[in-house]
C-alpha cells in the first residue's frame, strides 16, 4: 500500500508540474482565426463598355478587424467570366495591426477576347492572413453600361 501511494504521489506532482498553462493563453496572441473585413467602398462603380481599352482602376477602401495581427492579401475575384481585378497593393502599415482600414486602388480588367457586354458583373473582396486564413466575402456590383451614342 505505501508504494502504492508513492506511486500516486508521484503522478500527481508530475500531472501539475508538467501540465500546460491552465488559462488557454498563448503569449504569443490568439491563432487560428481568420480575418474580418466590412464598409467597403469603391469608386467608380460603372464605366462605359470600352473605355480605357477595357481596363479601370477603382479607388477601394475597406476595414479590417485581425486578432492575429497577420493580415497579408486582399483577394478580388469577378463572379462573372468576364472579368478580373487585383489589389495594387496592401499597405505594410496593416501589419501588425489588430483593426485599421485599408485604401488603395483594384485595377478591373474586363476581358478583351470576350467582348463582355453591358452588365452588371458582381465581384467579391476577400481578405487571407499569413497563415492562409480567409476572411468573410463582400460583394459589390461593377456596371459596364451601353456605349454613348456619338452624334
Amino acid at each position: 500500500m505505501k508504494k502504492f501511494l508513492v506511486v500516486l504521489a508521484i503522478s500527481l506532482l508530475c500531472c501539475v508540474s508538467c501540465g500546460g498553462d491552465d488559462n488557454g493563453s498563448d503569449p504569443e496572441g490568439p491563432s487560428g482565426s481568420s480575418p474580418q473585413i466590412a464598409d467597403l467602398e469603391c469608386n467608380p462603380s460603372s464605366v462605359p463598355v470600352g473605355e480605357g481599352s477595357g481596363a479601370t482602376t477603382v479607388a477601394c477602401a475597406v476595414s479590417f478587424q485581425d486578432a492575429d495581427m497577420d493580415l497579408e492579401t486582399i483577394l478580388v475575384r469577378f463572379r462573372k467570366d468576364c472579368g478580373r481585378g487585383s489589389w495594387q497593393e496592401v499597405p505594410k502599415n496593416v501589419v501588425d495591426q489588430t483593426a485599421g482600414k485599408i485604401q488603395g486602388d483594384i485595377h478591373f480588367d474586363f476581358i478583351a477576347e470576350t467582348d463582355c457586354p453591358a452588365s452588371n458583373y458582381p465581384y467579391e473582396i476577400t481578405a487571407k492572413d499569413s497563415k492562409k486564413h480567409v476572411s468573410n466575402v463582400l460583394t459589390l456590383q461593377f456596371v459596364l453600361e451601353d456605349e454613348e451614342p456619338t452624334s
